[in-house]
């Protein structure tokens, strides 16, 4: 009798802790968003969301046993009606997980801990799922980059514990690790990670103190030949679009601009009292006309290389995070702390304007191929939609409800 009350009591007990469970899963926690992604033919927008309030309130995955803090999802701009989509919940609590859509917009990359998944863009099903048990995977993966024919995805990742860089090249149809190389950073020699021309037909590994290495490359065979060497210290550096072009920022706020078929230098500018350079100089070509952007010092400027034309200077309030540029505007955001409630802000430049500059309140700038609507997050962390022709918020897309799942027992 006393076994079966002390039964009785278990049970209730379950009973009691499975009903709070259930109550604090139907007050649906609050997500934010932390990233997003357009997909080249502006058809998919994939975000990645946060749970908030973490961690007083989780979701636990029936199955694998993960706490989800985030989740991926992606929406269909054709059709703003339907719902998004879950992609994946991720299991790192502290990195953002890098995303990617392949240059055909079929498919969508996205990296964790120790895990790369690609999905298909329209009916979000899994193509490939790479997690560390099978694969030697890095433990954070920074960026996502698919080849140019959509066929193989490359991630670059960082490893904290023995601060090594890595490369790695995955053949999207089978999973097979085609290349992978490893780099070191000391306090001695800083090397940054290394990467790819956009037509990854060029390895380039450089560092602050070493300079640029640059080799030729192949999917298939790996590393080639060693091309070219550039002794002078970067605190930047970029392929333009076509990879035709190579730029760097010298530390003295010099620009050198190189043609990667015989890396002979084309171009070097220098700025004077509108010098830009510093430690965190960000570089980006122009998509169609021969332009190129620098930030840094303080300053933001834009120039034409073929004529030395500076077409913007400017002196911004506070360091940009992101820049990017499709000739027809030059997006920048930054993310100011102030201790009470954090300053979202995107400046944009009309490049067809006279370069004409407008501030929406956002990060995470995403431009439409139609050259008018832009994806955003907003400072409440929702995804918003502009139009940046008559400079109105359109709307923002709904937040996702994510699935109600059980803490202990089952899949609900």
């Amino acid at each position: 009798m006393r076994n079966n009350r002390i039964l009785i009591l278990v049970l209730l007990l379950c009973c009691l802790m499975r009903l709070g469970t259930t109550v604090q899963a139907q007050d649906a926690p609050r997500w934010l968003a932390e990233s997003i992604v357009m997909s080249n033919d502006g058809r998919h927008l994939a975000a990645l969301y946060v749970v908030d309030n973490f961690p007083g309130q989780f979701i636990v995955d029936a199955e694998e046993g993960i706490h989800y803090f985030r989740e991926v999802w992606i929406y269909n701009l054709d059709d703003l009606s339907s719902p998004p989509g879950r992609l994946v919940g991720l299991k790192s609590n502290y990195a953002h997980g890098p995303m990617s859509f392949s240059p055909d917009s079929q498919q969508i990359a996205v990296a964790d801990k120790g895990r790369l998944s690609v999905f298909n863009s329209e009916n979000h099903m899994p193509i490939l799922d790479l997690s560390d048990a099978s694969n030697e995977i890095s433990a954070y993966s920074m960026m996502l980059s698919f080849s140019p024919d959509s066929r193989y995805i490359m991630s670059i990742s960082y490893a904290w514990s023995d601060k090594t860089g890595e490369l790695s090249i995955w053949d999207v149809r089978t999973g097979l690790r085609t290349f992978y190389i490893i780099t070191h950073q000391s306090h001695q020699k800083y090397e940054e990670r290394p990467w790819l021309s956009p037509d990854w037909r060029q390895y380039v590994n450089w560092s602050h103190t070493e300079g640029v290495s640059i080799y030729q490359f192949d999917i298939e065979q790996g590393l080639g030949a060693h091309i070219a060497t550039i002794s002078e210290a970067a605190n930047a550096a970029a392929f333009s679009p076509d990879s035709s072009l190579f730029a760097l920022a010298t530390p003295q706020g010099e620009i050198q601009m190189y043609r990667t078929d015989t890396w002979d230098v084309t171009y070097i500018q220098v700025l004077g009292e509108d010098t830009c350079g510093g430690k965190h100089t960000i570089l980006a070509f122009g998509h169609i006309n021969p332009w190129l952007v620098c930030h840094g010092n303080g300053r933001l400027l834009v120039w034409d290389f073929e004529t030395g034309e500076v077409l913007l200077v400017g002196k911004p309030d506070g360091s940009f995070s992101h820049i990017s540029m499709d000739d027809g505007m030059l997006f920048a955001d930054r993310l100011i702390y102030t201790g009470l409630t954090d300053d979202y802000t995107i400046t944009a430049w009309n490049a067809n304007n006279a370069f004409e500059m407008t501030v929406y309140p956002g990060l995470r700038p995403q431009l439409h191929p139609n050259g008018e609507l832009m994806a955003a997050i907003s400072p409440d962390q929702r995804v918003a939609l502009w139009n940046i022709k008559s400079k109105q918020l359109l709307m923002h897309l709904p937040v996702p409800q994510p699935e109600k799942r059980r803490l202990c027992g089952g899949a609900g």
